[in-house]
């Protein structure tokens, strides 16, 4: 047996190619297109994962600058409401001082010449408990009762 080979022959690989090789290229060429389409899917996804991690950032930062500006208002509106409290109890004060008792005597006597009321000018009524009977009185009645008891302090003082 002797066989001669060529070198044609030997390395033309032609003979053995069957259509499994050129299906197996096209597979490959997908496989290829596939990662292809993979490794751009995954760019998109860092992309956008970048980009809403950039986003929440940006808003924690805003929110953070928001929180920071209403704190300080509250501050100044806590500090003002200090001053304003203090402010009221001194007129709180000062208007007790001018309204007590002796203030108003004062008053009454030196600025509008006014002099305190002899004893014999006081009337006190004295009712019986039997005689006396408490009801709750309208706007028009209270008025009614109070033009009574004038009158009636007018006509006593005339001597009727």
């Amino acid at each position: 047996m002797n066989t001669s080979y060529s070198a044609e022959a030997e390395y033309n690989l032609s003979q053995f190619e069957t259509e499994e090789f050129d299906v197996l290229k096209v597979a490959n060429n997908k496989n290829a297109a596939h990662l292809q389409r993979r490794k751009k899917a995954e760019i998109i996804k860092s992309v956008v994962l970048i980009a809403l991690l950039l986003a929440l950032t940006v808003s924690f930062l805003n929110t953070r600058s928001q929180l920071t500006a209403i704190s300080d208002e509250i501050d100044t509106l806590q500090a003002q409401i200090v001053e304003e409290k203090s402010y009221y109890d001194q007129l709180r004060y000062q208007l007790t001082g001018e309204t007590s008792q002796d203030r108003v005597e004062e008053y009454a006597t030196h600025q509008l010449g006014m002099v305190k009321a002899d004893k014999s000018q006081v009337v006190y009524l004295h009712l019986n408990s039997e005689n006396a009977m408490e009801t709750a009185a309208t706007g028009w009645e209270k008025c009614k009762e109070k033009m009574q008891t004038n009158w009636n302090s007018i006509k006593e003082y005339f001597g009727d």
